[in-house]
């Protein structure tokens, strides 16, 4: 594929990706044909596409941050590894199951510290000897025998450092390597509706069970490019790591069904077109009746200016001449939006009704009538 097919693709995602997000936004405020009032402006979608780009960019360094490390931590092929490939499987093994091992200790540990209500410091000492205990356990049991044969009939020097890199070094930087998972690990459980989760043995696994999900998928593209690596061209190895690497993002995105809503509500606060903080706006009465407000959802005060009234309420929506304010109450619901229920589809399908439900009273103004209470002084 050369730069300039590479370019032109490049040149339309650009344009469909902000559309696409600023629909899916709009969604999930019933709200999605405001898109229309915007869709002629190329340089704001276009500006909006840059921003995209660096929430995708910033998601996928953090989540396959494994991978990025376990590419320098595959071994080197050297004269001195006839059996390079039966190493590398089971360095590339290893390494899966020190991923599921570390993400199983860390949940059983968790879990019983809070039904025992254990000392912290106890806790934190135990699950640190088990981790290197484990971690080292798994990789010497797995590389003994095939790092015993290359270590064969070699100088004692050289038999020492051999044994030394493959039962020290690597193991201590795949105990690295997990612990830079911790990042996704902090996203997963930042994710997770805690109001919905209950300290169950049941909810324990279906939760351990994302976590070890996310743990062997974000090693993925790394393995895939060791692979190809030594078969093919860097680049192609690379093209292989990077269609890995999308269909890993998609795999999650079906798992962890915050991910695209979360990525999306990064960017619409990057960018300014949301504003989730309670302000105050005035109103033009003459165009919005102020019959439209509640006072229960609005706050609706008067202003003092003749066909002009006051209202509290959040800015879901600011884009040119295009706003969409909505009532206070929405937040809440929208926050759970953000949120998942780990193998609950119910959930995804309650909240985005309720979003919807609560979105009949937001108002979509689209010629003017609507400032911010400060802007109008």
């Amino acid at each position: 594929m050369d730069f300039k097919r590479i370019s032109v693709i490049a040149s339309i995602m650009s344009l469909i990706a902000p559309l696409f997000m600023l629909r899916a936004y709009l969604g999930y405020f019933d709200n999605a044909s405001l898109l229309t009032e915007d869709m002629a402006n190329t340089s704001i979608l276009s500006g909006i596409s840059f921003f995209i780009s660096l929430s995708v960019i910033a998601f996928s360094f953090i989540i396959f941050l494994p991978s990025i490390a376990y590419g320098f931590m595959v071994p080197q092929k050297s004269d001195h590894m006839w059996n390079y490939d039966v190493i590398k499987s089971a360095t590339g093994l290893s390494i899966v199951l020190n991923a599921i091992y570390s993400s199983l200790l860390f949940f059983c540990i968790a879990y019983l510290s809070d039904i025992y209500k254990t000392d912290g410091l106890w806790t934190a000492s135990t699950a640190c000897f088990l981790f290197i205990f484990g971690v080292t356990l798994i990789n010497f049991l797995l590389l003994r025998n095939p790092v015993n044969r290359v270590a064969d009939y070699k100088s004692k020097k050289t038999k020492a450092k051999i044994k030394s890199l493959y039962f020290f070094a690597y193991p201590a930087g795949g105990m690295f390597m997990i612990l830079l998972n911790c990042y996704g690990l902090l996203l997963l459980l930042n994710s997770v509706n805690h109001e919905k989760i209950t300290d169950s043995f049941e909810d324990f696994v279906r939760v351990a069970s994302v976590m070890i999900f996310l743990c062997i998928t974000n090693i993925v593209p790394g393995i895939v490019f060791s692979l190809l690596n030594d078969r093919t061209s860097l680049i192609r190895a690379g093209y292989g790591a990077l269609a890995s690497a999308a269909c890993a993002l998609f795999l999650l995105a079906s798992v962890l069904t915050s991910i695209v809503p979360l990525i999306i509500n990064r960017t619409m606060t990057f960018t300014g077109i949301a504003d989730w903080e309670v302000r105050s706006y005035i109103i033009d009465g003459s165009s919005f009746p102020e019959k439209r407000f509640s006072i229960e959802e609005w706050h609706t005060v008067a202003s003092g200016i003749d066909n002009k009234f006051i209202v509290q309420g959040i800015m879901v929506y600011s884009l040119n001449k295009t706003r969409l304010l909505c009532p206070q109450g929405i937040k809440p619901v929208y926050k759970n939006r953000l949120h998942f229920v780990p193998w609950n589809g119910s959930y995804d399908k309650d909240i985005a009704l309720e979003l919807e439900r609560m979105s009949t009273a937001c108002q979509p103004f689209t010629a003017g009538g609507v400032n911010r209470l400060s802007e109008s002084g």
